[in-house]
């Protein structure tokens, strides 16, 4: 959808071909909304997350003792994952919904997206793929990660938009005028599916490990 946004209904069969119509046509206001209302709420989640552990005391407890507290989190987290991997499902530790399609329609080619990030960014309130966000939240809540990580979990779901949206070649307009979008795209996302939520895995196990490696280093507790 938002690719029929941003790269207009497609590109009519003609001697201009695909060259610089397709560069005139390309809006990237809409995948900007996107990705700026995902910046916005993922940076404000994990802040917030960051804030709650400092709220209830979290500096004021031995680092070893976060660390073990959020190495036990990782645990359970991974176990969910193996679970979701083995059964060839998503993870569910989530909410089982997607962000409304309909929004576009509701609020336009700018709030739409815009709401559509803000929805999604939170991290938590559509299907995930991997419980790592949770893990994430984790760390931010014991004080293991910046408190601005959120840009960064953001910045890669940027990449991945623009990547998505923007760089495919346009196609030709079906005679009704409306936009073919390029469905092997969504082919080879649900085919790696199972890679990506592997990949999650790994640096779930190494996150954990880590934090573990910290909390056995550190000062017995009492």
């Amino acid at each position: 959808m938002l690719r029929s946004l941003t790269k207009g209904p497609g590109v009519p069969d003609g001697p201009l071909g695909e060259g610089e119509m397709s560069r005139r046509a390309i809006d990237v206001r809409p995948v900007g909304s996107l990705v700026g209302g995902f910046l916005l709420s993922s940076f404000a989640v994990f802040a917030l997350a960051t804030g709650v552990g400092r709220a209830v005391g979290a500096p004021l407890i031995p680092e070893t003792g976060r660390a073990v507290a959020v190495a036990l989190i990782g645990v359970v987290l991974c176990a969910y994952d193996i679970a979701a991997l083995r059964g060839g499902k998503l993870c569910r530790l989530s909410w089982r919904r997607q962000t409304p399609k309909n929004w576009i329609y509701r609020y336009g080619s700018r709030r739409g997206p815009f709401l559509w990030g803000l929805d999604t960014g939170l991290a938590v309130t559509t299907f995930r793929v991997s419980a790592a966000t949770w893990a994430l939240l984790a760390l931010c809540a014991g004080q293991f990660a910046p408190w601005w990580v959120g840009l960064a979990f953001g910045g890669g779901f940027a990449a991945a938009q623009v990547g998505a949206i923007v760089v495919p070649r346009w196609r030709p307009a079906r005679p009704d005028g409306t936009a073919q979008e390029p469905t092997w795209i969504v082919r080879a996302l649900m085919r790696g599916r199972p890679v990506g939520q592997l990949a999650s895995l790994a640096v779930l196990v190494a996150a954990v490990a880590s934090v573990a490696v910290l909390a056995a280093s550190g000062p017995s507790l009492p």
